[in-house]
């Protein structure tokens, strides 16, 4: 072969491999520039603490009397107490004069009464939700003759469960207990009556806190006072205005209550206009023991007064 045809064909060989070490050259001066420019900072890992209640706080903070369910408009009545274990005993009915049948037979349970004249419904209702057992009339004020009148029973319910606690609120803790049972809750037999006095803005005493784990602790306050303020792990965790008008209000409020410094919260009534205070009533249910569990509607069987046995009374978990 003659020298120049070598070095003819020799050239763009050259060429190539020149180009191809250029090349990569410049693909190794990109990841150069991308590598310091990238940033290597270590992405944080979200620590989360784990709640010493898991779930407590939504489920706790959202009971509400019965006729004050959330919602704008609120929620029809009948779909309140459905959710909380109530069963319709027949259709609707009316009720034009100033006495109605309960039509509970030998049941206990909510009536509700729809109408313009009193009682008069609140928590922006249209029905009055009126606690009854048995058959026996119920006094109305006024004749009305758009007036009617729906019965709803409480399966499992008891006249004679706790007797020395007013109807409406042994039906507000047997409310608490269906709904809380749903999610692994169990209820304790044992429930707490206290007069709690002052005026203004009244901090309610609680029951010592579980020497471990926790309990949830539900109430029901009876009198005249504008709304109660429920404050756990330092700050408001939600805030329940009362059913009724007057000295005759109501309110069901529930919040965790937990071993250890920052484990207890606080209830307190704001603007209490009346010289005999308070009655609170306190029930304690223990949590699930594990995922999928089913708690127990345990009936409401004694009232005490001390609040350091209703704790102590729980059966530990």
């Amino acid at each position: 072969m003659a020298r120049g045809e070598s070095e003819a064909k020799g050239a763009p060989q050259a060429g190539l491999v020149i180009g191809a070490v250029f090349g990569v050259a410049c693909l190794a001066s990109l990841l150069a520039v991308v590598t310091a420019h990238r940033d290597t900072t270590p992405t944080p890992v979200a620590r989360s603490t784990p709640a010493p209640f898991p779930g407590a706080y939504g489920l706790l903070t959202s009971l509400r009397w019965r006729d004050c369910v959330e919602g704008l408009p609120p929620a029809p009545l009948e779909v309140s107490l459905r959710a909380r274990g109530y069963v319709a005993e027949g259709a609707p009915r009316p009720a034009p004069g100033t006495e109605v049948e309960g039509g509970l037979d030998d049941a206990c349970g909510i009536v509700l009464i729809r109408g313009t004249s009193r009682p008069t419904p609140s928590c922006g209702q249209t029905a009055v939700a009126v606690a009854h057992c048995g058959p026996g009339p119920i006094a109305l004020v006024g004749a009305d003759g758009r007036r009617s009148v729906a019965a709803f029973a409480l399966p499992g319910f008891s006249a004679g469960d706790a007797p020395s606690l007013p109807l409406d609120e042994r039906l507000a803790h047997a409310e608490a207990a269906a709904l809380l049972a749903g999610a692994g809750y169990e209820a304790g037999d044992l429930a707490v009556d206290l007069r709690v006095g002052g005026r203004g803005e009244v901090t309610l005493p609680l029951p010592p806190a579980p020497a471990t784990g926790c309990v949830a602790l539900v109430a029901t306050l009876a009198g005249s006072f504008d709304d109660v303020v429920v404050e756990h792990g330092g700050g408001i965790r939600g805030r329940s205005r009362p059913a009724g008008h007057g000295d005759a209000r109501q309110a069901l409020v529930g919040l965790p209550h937990c071993a250890g410094p920052d484990g207890t919260g606080a209830l307190r009534a704001t603007n209490v206009s009346t010289e005999a205070g308070l009655r609170v009533v306190y029930r304690a249910f223990t949590p699930p023991t594990g995922p999928g569990a089913r708690g127990a509607t345990t009936p409401l069987r004694r009232v005490g007064g001390e609040l350091g046995a209703l704790v102590a009374d729980t059966p530990a978990r």
